[in-house]
């Protein structure tokens, strides 16, 4: 779980009336994330069940996404995955059962990675353009695909569609400019850090570090990674390694977007 997905689907779950019951497919709080990746909060009064092929915390009931989910045709309100689908490796046969569980006008909701480390919880088989989440969405509904950092490699994708229905046009508008309200306040970069730098950095063990939190979404504690590595470096290395984690990312691109959307309501 990263800080920028549970503020999607927090986002998400203001914005459209999701049915009863939701169903988290891959909920299965990894070590160190018990609590912090629990995700129920955000759908209070409502019937949310966790499903994991694991048992552990966050998990209600157990489902092998591959074999097939347990739940009857048209019986599910919402499927939400997030960092899941990556880990999954029939990608077709879980879409396929998300449309079949899912009611007439009932939502989706799948939010997975392009730009990230490998991370083995238990096997780590993909990564997505918007456009395979395009695809792989279209057969539910209308989908609605958004992505969060550089724009020719995002570390985030987004997708969410109706079942058989377009997304009503109020809750689409109102998530898509609170999303935009929340991609404007991520730092997005792409690395392209000249190759004498990087010695440097991975030499103090620092850059990798805050690159990895940067990915994660983690974007306070990437600053924080990248001061510890502004003190040890040498001089010639602060104004750079600063500009680079702390300014740039946040304030340029946050400008970028603002003079797009001034221009290109």
């Amino acid at each position: 779980m990263r800080d920028n997905i549970k503020e999607i689907v927090r986002i998400a779950s203001r914005s459209f009336r999701f049915p009863e019951p939701v169903v988290e497919v891959g909920s299965f709080q990894v070590a160190g994330q018990e609590g912090y990746a629990d995700l129920r909060g955000y759908f209070p009064n409502q019937r949310y069940i966790g499903c994991d092929m694991r048992e552990g915390a966050g998990v209600d009931q157990l489902e092998d996404i591959e074999k097939g989910l347990s739940f009857e045709d048209g019986s599910v309100g919402a499927v939400v995955s997030c960092d899941t689908l990556e880990h999954v490796f029939d990608v077709f046969r879980f879409m396929e059962e998300t449309n079949r569980v899912l009611m007439r006008g009932g939502y989706a909701l799948h939010v997975s990675l392009m730009c990230h480390p490998i991370h083995n919880h238990p096997h780590d088989y993909w990564r997505f353009t918007p456009e395979c989440f395009r695809r792989l969405l279209e057969k539910i509904g209308e989908p609605l695909i958004l992505a969060q950092g550089a724009p020719n490699f995002p570390h985030t994708v987004i997708g969410i569609v109706r079942k058989g229905e377009p997304l009503p046009r109020t809750e689409r508008e109102r998530f898509m400019e609170a999303m935009d309200e929340l991609s404007s306040q991520c730092d997005t970069m792409e690395l392209d850090v000249p190759s004498h730098l990087k010695r440097s950095l991975l030499a103090l063990g620092y850059h990798e570090e805050a690159y990895t939190r940067l990915l994660a979404g983690r974007h306070r504690d990437a600053r924080e990674s990248s001061k510890r590595a502004i003190r040890l470096c040498p001089l010639h290395l602060k104004s750079y390694v600063y500009w680079l984690f702390t300014f740039f990312p946040h304030s340029v691109y946050a400008a970028v977007r603002r003079v797009k959307k001034a221009l290109w309501p």
